[in-house]
Order: structure tokens, then sequence, then C-alpha cells
């Protein structure tokens, strides 16, 4: 409890915990987008391939949920909140790759905080880089039990993290 309301001062603060700072990121930009701020793939988008949901997830996106997904676009369906960095569209994320660490960070910081400490025999650096990977729940689901459940990302996964080290 302490540490979650910590985390969440820490945010509102505009700091960002110790995890957040670590090597994880430069790994996960190097392969999600061979660390290019423009890149894009279906609805992931930027140095970090954020999705919209996780995007909101961040705090920068509102997605309406009644028009999610019309037309094969996630993105029509998102407002972008008052930020900090002036940011009004997908292009205008792209284009600024402070803040999609900034953004990175802060969703990171949230999935992160899921996990109880010490369950795990894994480093920060190898559960941030799961957590992107699978995202909160599956990356609880590999850790649990072993598998995602489909052997290829299960191998994907353990290739990508490098083990449980």
């Amino acid at each position: 409890m302490i540490k979650r309301m910590m985390l969440v001062i820490g945010l509102s603060l505009g700091v960002t915990p110790a995890f957040a700072q670590d090597s994880y990121l430069d790994d996960i930009a190097k392969v999600a987008s061979g660390d290019n701020q423009y890149a894009e793939n279906g609805d992931s988008t930027g140095t970090y391939m954020m999705t919209p949901r996780q995007l909101e997830i961040a705090g920068l996106l509102k997605l309406d949920e009644k028009s999610l997904g019309k037309n094969g676009d996630v993105w029509s369906s998102a407002t972008f909140k008052d930020n900090q960095f002036q940011i009004k569209s997908r292009k205008d994320f792209e284009g600024n790759k402070k803040a999609q660490t900034y953004y990175m960070k802060k969703y990171m910081a949230q999935a992160m905080d899921t996990f109880p400490g010490g369950k795990h025999d894994v480093s920060e650096k190898r559960l941030a880089e799961c957590v992107w990977y699978l995202g909160d729940y599956g990356c609880k689901r590999f850790l649990d039990k072993g598998s995602t459940g489909n052997k290829s990302v299960d191998d994907q996964v353990t290739y990508f993290i490098g083990g449980n080290k």
C-alpha cells in the first residue's frame, strides 16, 4: 500500500520510479522499432511501439469505447488529453521522442506496480521487458505457469527477455 501511494505521489509530481530509468527502455526501443521514433505498425507507434490502449493507461489518450476500432482505425476513436508536450495527434506523438519516453515510463510504472516484490526470480529489467512484450496479465501468466499457452510466443518471450535473469 505504501509503495503504491509513493508511486502515485511520484507520478503526480512527474517523478518516475528508479526502475523506469533502467536500460530496459533502450533494449525495448531496439527490438520494437530499431529505435525509430516515427515507426508505425498497425495501431502501434513510436520508439516503443505503444498502442492507443497503453497510451490511455499512461494518461495521454481517452478512447471512445463505442467507436473503438470502427473503420479498422483505433486512433480515430482517440481524444488527446491536455498534456505538457502539446501532443494533439499520432504524428505529434511520433515527432516527440521525449514524450514517447515519458509516457512509456508512466505506462510501465503502472504495469510493473501489479507485480508483488520477490515473487518471481527475475530482474526488474527482465520483468519490465516481459511486461512490455506480453502486458501485465500475460507476463504474470508466463512467469507463474512457465507458459503463455502458445509455444511460439513462449519461445519469443524467452529469447527476448533472456530467460529469467
